[in-house]
């Protein structure tokens, strides 16, 4: 499988830059100068994403060093967990000294306990002691009310002012449609600058199945939940096995979109050719509850899905199970080392054999760690040009491969990390944050840590990714303080009593047909309708920004 280099793609994100509109007028696009470490902008007078002049190219990007007296930023930053027990700071790593020496900007690190993230995130904002940057991850770390809010409550300034000063950022944001929205606020505005993947992540999860196992059984790939009724019933007879296949009860009431991808439907909200579904309580799930009962009643789904572990392989050891459900950490070629089993990936099931699933597990070129200027921040605009080096060709080099000679190599004209680094981010002694990493922003070239992986794992990207168009999706949307407190208050009633009914209607304490109506009720009578109105409120601002 042969990779795009690095610098390909970032030319490809520089050009796609200077087609994409954004707020009605054309993108800023920049043109990288890596050796000299300079942008070139647009002519004097052209108006960037921001509705604002963009300056020339010296002016708006700053040759290196970005400061002509040694000045230094401080910044809050989680740090990787397995490079917090090697080092203490990530001042120490080559690629931050290295970035140290080419900005003239040092960064005083200040790191979170792991374990306490949201804790020390609403202490530190809670305090007004801010330091110049924050890191913020939208999956770790949250703020009621949302990017808007940490702008309105005087904690992060609005970027909107400062792109100019950051036109590597705004071409790589500009790529496409997508991007864009979610880079911004639902007011329109700019609260962080968010990492950014080289390009949209392969789909990191989906069923496996025993390629021995088939062809013992005389069957070929399964592609509907027919094909799969006869694959598991074949497994059961003919293999004899307990398991046919391995769940979790997670794999039912939070759903990974496995088995329920094919009929349109998950524990959630979808978002439904632009209304806001909540997919529990539709026809479809009830179908699909039909469909697992069956199949729990004929043995052939996990009989102690409701309590197994989802580290638990004891069936697969055993020779008991044909199919795993437990997501992209276990590798067919993890099987095949451990338990002497031949295992594949497969798609989604469909109920119609051409049909593509609307619902997986969706990857975005926007990742969830991004980087605000805080209001407290001395030196904004230098702040501005720090970020935004770690978007340019030589910043995002740095990022992800380090030093040449000491990190990586060129090989074929394309970095890639050296034996050493590879063999420690292998056997989990160090991370590549332990040598790179250096910002947790800018251009994340995900595909590094994919060097020397077994083909047969890779594949595995490819199956479940063309399986689905991901259309019902929710895209990130963000709610108001207000809506999202009524929101959660609302929901986690919900969602409790929609977890329970799953696995009573999969084991029979339900009957699907005889309780369905009276399980909708309830929901509906728990609220669902002013939850769905927060959901569409939500997702009309996404779509308008």
């Amino acid at each position: 499988m042969k990779r795009k280099s690095l610098a390909m793609l970032l030319a490809f994100t520089l050009a796609a830059g200077a087609l994409t509109a954004c707020g009605g007028s054309a993108a800023t696009a920049p043109a990288e100068s890596a050796q000299a470490g300079t942008t070139a902008g647009t002519e004097s007078g052209t108006e960037n994403s921001s509705g604002q002049a963009a300056e020339d190219g010296a002016a708006a990007a700053s040759a290196l060093p970005l400061t002509d007296e040694p000045v230094t930023l401080k910044a809050w930053m989680s740090i990787d967990a397995t490079t917090a027990n090697n080092i203490t700071t990530y001042a120490q790593t080559p690629a931050a000294q290295e970035a140290e020496k080419r900005t003239g900007v040092h960064i005083e690190y200040s790191h979170p306990a792991t374990t306490a993230t949201q804790e020390q995130f609403n202490l530190l904002v809670a305090s007004g002691n801010l330091p110049d940057i924050m890191w913020y991850n939208s999956n770790s770390a949250k703020y009621t009310g949302g990017m808007d809010a940490l702008i309105d409550d005087g904690i992060f300034l609005d970027l909107t002012d400062y792109l100019q000063y950051m036109p590597n950022y705004v071409a790589a944001m500009e790529r496409n449609a997508e991007t864009q929205l979610q880079c911004k606020t639902d007011t329109g505005r700019y609260a962080v600058a968010w990492m950014l993947n080289i390009e949209k992540e392969w789909d990191w999860g989906g069923p496996l199945v025993r390629k021995d196992w088939l062809d013992d059984c005389g069957l070929d790939t399964p592609v509907t939940y027919d094909d799969w009724y006869e694959m598991l019933k074949a497994f059961k007879e003919q293999k004899g096995a307990a398991v046919p296949m391995l769940t979790g009860a997670k794999e039912f009431y939070n759903m990974l979109e496995d088995l329920n991808a094919g009929y349109g439907v998950t524990d959630d909200f979808i978002n439904k050719d632009g209304k806001a579904t909540y997919a529990p309580i539709l026809d479809d799930y009830k179908d699909y509850m039909k469909l697992m009962g069956r199949w729990y009643s004929e043995g052939l789904i996990d009989p102690e899905f409701m309590t197994r572990d989802t580290q638990d392989q004891s069936t697969m050891a055993n020779d008991q199970t044909g199919v795993h459900l437990f997501g992209v950490w276990t590798f067919p070629s993890i099987f095949e080392a451990k338990y002497s089993q031949e295992w594949i990936p497969v798609p989604y099931p469909v109920k119609t054999e051409g049909e593509v699933a609307h619902l997986g597990w969706q990857q975005y070129e926007i990742c969830s760690d991004a980087l605000g200027i805080t209001t407290s921040c001395k030196d904004p605009v230098l702040a501005a040009k720090w970020i935004d080096y770690f978007y340019s060709e030589e910043g995002s080099l740095l990022k992800n491969y380090g030093i040449e000679g000491e990190t990586f190599e060129y090989i074929d004209g394309e970095p890639q990390l050296n034996e050493e680094v590879r063999q420690a981010k292998a056997d989990g002694t160090k991370s590549g944050y332990d040598y790179l990493g250096v910002a947790l922003t800018g251009i994340y070239d995900w595909k590094n840590s994919l060097y020397g992986n077994d083909e047969k794992n890779l594949v595995c990207y490819d199956v479940w990714d063309a399986s689905t168009d991901g259309s019902y999706v929710m895209p990130p949307i963000s709610m108001t303080s207000e809506e999202g407190t009524d929101y959660s208050a609302i929901m986690g009633d919900i969602t409790t009593y929609v977890q329970e009914c799953t696995v009573k209607f999969i084991t029979g304490a339900m009957d699907v047909e005889k309780d369905w109506d009276t399980y909708v009720s309830q929901i509906r009578s728990m609220g669902i309708e002013q939850a769905a109105e927060y959901q569409q409120a939500a997702l009309d601002r996404y779509f308008a920004r």
